[in-house]
């Protein structure tokens, strides 16, 4: 009987603790990618804080925004299997959806 108790106590902490603490929202919707670096300096923006220097497995979620200087390139791999490469000097902004992933690139 006691290990029941224990066991149901555990179960409700664990349980507890996922719903207490807050997840990513973006980075589980169906358009979040992962970023690969390959070149030249490639900036990405999260949640609209400042830029900073993208690292190779940064997770971008919706409204975040990926740049690349003039010998900057990456490749964008989302979820769902898809890739975009960005290209030297260019913007990408990722943008939430509720179907396949969407996306804006200047």
């Amino acid at each position: 009987m006691r290990r029941v108790l224990v066991l149901l106590l555990v179960a409700v902490v664990a349980v507890g603790a996922f719903l207490f603490f807050p997840r990513p929202a973006g980075a589980l919707a169906a358009n979040a990618a992962t970023i690969a670096v390959f070149r030249g300096d490639v900036d990405a923006q999260h949640s609209g804080a400042a830029f900073s220097p993208a690292l190779d497995g940064d997770i971008l979620a919706g409204g975040d925004v990926v740049r690349s200087n003039q010998q900057g390139r990456a490749v964008l791999t989302f979820f769902e299997g898809s890739t975009l490469s960005i290209e030297p000097a260019r913007r990408f902004t990722s943008r939430a959806s509720r179907g396949p992933a969407r996306a804006a690139c200047r």
